[in-house]
């Protein structure tokens, strides 16, 4: 019997539990590497997102530079450029349309801004005509400049993350052959 009491005694000593002190030190420690890495997590979705958007935009500005130079062969194009009212290309009509012009990623225009049923509308383009401008030496009615701008709301609601592209671009005419049209742009 003696035996069995200095064996209970020897478990007894030999094993003790974790104190509540170490069970609470180790909850926090697994907690702040959590916290951690769902912060970096989340801030690479966010940033992931951005530039996503960013090169959706560029790819929209592509487009509606395209859709100018096939506007450009229009009697009205002239007409348009003058009044230097913000506008947009639709490319289902064909046809250059007033603001708002609103586009998903895959360039469908809409004229209504997103809302729950359309959230895809979400890239807000503007093409802005600028006054004529003379450089290296060319007169001013050789080319048409333009603004184009295309924003977004901001991916996680980071205020320091970039939400819109600007780009200036000079659209020439060939004086020769007024249908051919080059150009240059340079971002804001």
């Amino acid at each position: 019997m003696l035996k069995i009491k200095k064996q209970i005694k020897l478990f007894n000593n030999s094993y003790r539990g974790d104190s509540i002190i170490e069970v609470l030190i180790s909850i926090t420690i697994l907690a702040s590497v959590l916290v951690s890495v769902f912060v970096v997590v989340n801030r690479d979705l966010a940033i992931e997102t951005n530039a996503h958007n960013q090169t959706v935009a560029l790819n929209i500005i592509q487009s509606q530079l395209e859709g100018l130079r096939v506007d450009i062969q229009k009697p009205s194009f002239d007409q348009r450029i003058q009044t230097q009212v913000p506008f947009c290309v639709n490319f289902k009509t064909n046809s250059l349309e007033n603001l708002p012009c609103y586009f998903d990623q895959n360039q469908n225009y809409s004229s209504s801004p997103p809302t729950t049923k359309n959230q895809q509308y979400k890239y807000r383009v503007q093409i802005t005509p600028l006054p004529a401008l003379t450089s290296a030496g060319l007169p001013s009615n050789v080319g048409y400049n333009f603004q184009f701008k295309v924003d977004w709301a901001s991916a996680g609601g980071l205020p320091s993350q970039k939400n819109q592209e600007i780009l200036y671009y000079r659209l020439y005419l060939n004086p020769t052959n007024p249908s051919v049209s080059s150009g240059y742009g340079f971002p804001a």
